[in-house]
C-alpha cells in the first residue's frame, strides 16, 4: 500500500556523484565518487560499511550494477571492462562481502540487454535485449506462458509488460509497433482476459501509415552500421525524395523499431526517411560506443554521409533529392553535412542543434559531478579542434536553403548557439529561415509551438524538396 510518507535511506556525501539503489527494495548499497579524473566506485557490504572495488580513469565504470538478488548478499551487474568477451555488457553476479565478480548469468544472443524483469521475490524471471526490435528471454514458465498468450493475442506487435501485481495475477501492458504509437490495457492471467485502458493516440490509423525497416550498410572503414528506413506508403521500393534523420544524444542513444512521429509525418508527405544508429550510439557494444568517442565532425559524421550514398546506391533515392534535419546533436549533424559535405543536400533543416562545440564543452566544466570528464572524453577539450569541428566556423560552405529552430529557455543547447550561427549566416549572406520561440527550450512542448514548427517544416520541405506528384 502505498502511504506518501518518506523513509530516511541515506545522508548523502558530498563526495558522492550518485547512488547505487536497488530499485525493488529501494535499499542504497553503492555510490560513487570522483577524485580528480577518476571515478571511484564502492559498494556496501552486509554491515553497511562501504568497501572500495576499484578506482577507474574517465567518466565510465565497468559496473552497471542492476539490483539485488535475494539474501541481498549478490547484486546484478553489466560488466564493461573492455574486453571483447564483455563488449556487449553481459549479466553477472557481484558479491558485496568481497567485491568480487562472480558467475555469469546472461549474454545478449544479439544487440545489448535493455531490461531485467524480477518478480516479488527479486529472482530474475526475464531479460530484454534489443537489436533490430527488442525481444525477451523469458526463464519462468509463468511470466512465459503470460507472454506468449499476448504475444498471440497481439500479432506484428511488440508487447512490454509495463507493471504487475504481487502475485502476477494482473498485468499493465503496453502495445505498440513501427506503425502504431500504442495502447495500455489490464491483462487478467487467470481470467484470462484484457481491458482496454487508453490509446497514445486515437486519431492515427496504423493502415495509414509507413513500415519501418530496419537496414544495414558498411561505412567506409568497414564498420557494420545499422538504422530503419521508412518509406511512403504506396511507394515502397520506388526512388523518393530522402530525409536523412539523425537522432540526438548522440552517446548511448539510438533509434528503434517503434513508432517515430518525425518519420511517419515526413512519410506521410511522400518522403523516404533514413536514421542512422552512427557510432557512438547504443546498443551495439562498447567498442562501437567508444568508437564514436571525439568524432564529432568526423567519423560519425562520416557514418551519415556513407548512409546517403548507400541508399542512392540501392536506387533508394537520387543524388539530386536529398535533404537532412536533425534536433540537438542531430541539428549538429545537420550543419555540420552542410559545411563539410555541402554537394550532398538540397537543403537542410537545424531544430534546436548546436553549433558551437566551444559553447558546450566549456560551459561543462563547471556543473562538477563528472560531466566535465564525460564532455571531455566524449568531445575533446583542445580549442583547435573544437573550433575546426563547430560548424558556426564553416557557414562560408554552405550552399542550399536551411530552416533553423531554437528555444530561448533550452538549458541544453543555449540560446547562443543561434545566436552565434544568425551572426554568421548573415554575414556570408546565406539564405536561411528561423524559428525563435520565447517559452520553449530543449525542443519545443506547447501545442501552438509544435504546430507552428511541423507546418513551417512542411512548407519549407515543399519549397526546397517538392515530391513529384502520385
Amino acid at each position: 500500500m502505498i502511504s506518501g510518507k518518506r523513509t530516511l535511506v541515506e545522508n548523502w556525501d558530498d563526495r558522492a556523484t550518485a547512488y547505487i539503489v536497488d530499485p525493488r527494495s529501494g535499499e542504497v548499497y553503492g555510490r560513487t565518487r570522483q577524485s580528480g579524473g577518476n571515478q571511484i566506485l564502492e559498494i556496501k557490504n552486509l554491515q553497511g560499511a562501504y568497501k572500495v572495488v576499484g578506482e577507474y580513469p574517465g567518466s565510465t565504470l565497468p559496473y552497471g550494477f542492476a539490483g539485488l538478488l535475494p539474501g541481498n548478499k549478490e547484486a546484478l551487474v553489466q560488466v564493461d571492462d573492455g574486453t571483447p568477451d564483455n563488449d556487449r555488457k553481459p549479466l553477472y553476479v557481484f558479491d558485496r562481502d568481497s567485491t568480487k565478480l562472480g558467475r555469469k548469468l546472461y549474454a545478449a544472443p544479439a544487440g545489448e540487454i535493455v531490461q531485467i524483469h524480477r518478480d516479488r521475490a527479486r529472482r530474475v524471471v526475464g531479460i530484454t535485449y534489443e537489436a533490430e526490435r527488442r525481444e525477451t528471454d523469458w526463464f519462468d514458465p509463468v511470466w512465459a506462458k503470460i507472454a506468449a498468450s499476448l504475444r498471440v493475442t497481439f500479432p506484428d506487435h511488440r508487447v512490454e509488460i509495463a507493471h504487475s501485481t504481487d502475485d502476477a495475477k494482473l498485468h499493465i501492458v503496453y502495445v505498440y509497433s513501427d506503425r502504431d504509437p500504442g495502447a495500455f490495457y489490464i491483462f487478467d492471467s487467470v481470467a484470462p482476459s484484457l481491458t482496454p485502458l487508453g490509446k497514445i493516440n486515437t486519431r492515427l490509423d496504423p493502415a495509414r501509415l509507413a513500415n519501418r525497416q530496419p537496414v544495414k550498410y558498411p561505412a567506409r572503414d568497414g564498420l557494420e552500421i545499422h538504422g530503419y528506413l521508412t518509406e511512403p506508403l504506396g511507394r515502397e521500393g520506388q526512388k523518393n525524395p530522402l530525409i536523412l534523420l539523425p537522432h540526438g544524444g548522440p552517446f548511448g542513444i539510438r533509434d528503434s523499431w517503434a513508432f517515430d512521429a518525425d518519420a511517419q509525418f515526413l512519410a506521410s508527405r511522400g518522403y523516404s526517411v533514413l536514421q542512422v544508429n552512427y557510432r557512438g550510439s547504443g546498443g551495439y557494444g562498447s567498442s562501437f560506443y567508444r568508437a564514436g568517442l571525439r568524432q564529432w565532425g568526423r567519423k560519425m559524421q562520416d557514418d551519415l554521409t556513407d548512409a546517403v550514398h548507400w541508399a542512392i546506391e540501392k536506387g533508394i533515392t537520387s543524388p539530386d533529392t536529398v535533404a537532412i534535419y536533425g534536433a540537438s546533436y542531430g541539428g549538429y549533424a545537420t550543419l555540420a553535412g552542410l559545411v563539410y559535405t555541402p554537394e550532398l543536400y538540397r537543403c537542410g533543416i537545424n531544430y534546436v542543434g548546436v553549433s558551437d562545440l566551444r559553447l558546450i564543452v566549456y560551459a561543462n566544466e563547471d556543473q562538477g559531478r563528472g560531466a566535465d570528464l564525460f564532455f571531455a572524453e566524449a568531445i575533446g577539450r583542445d580549442r583547435n579542434e573544437l573550433r575546426d569541428r563547430s560548424p558556426v566556423e564553416h557557414v562560408a560552405n554552405i550552399r542550399v536553403p536551411t530552416l533553423h529552430a531554437y528555444g530561448e529557455n533550452d538549458p541544453r543547447v543555449d540560446i547562443g548557439h543561434w545566436k552565434v550561427l544568425e551572426r554568421e549566416l548573415k554575414r556570408h549572406n546565406k539564405p536561411y529561415q528561423y524559428i525563435r520561440e520565447r517559452d520553449e527550450g530543449h525542443g519545443f512542448e506547447s501545442e501552438g509551438s509544435r504546430i507552428a514548427f511541423y507546418t513551417a517544416v512542411e512548407k519549407f520541405l515543399a519549397e526546397h524538396l517538392p515530391v513529384e506528384s502520385r
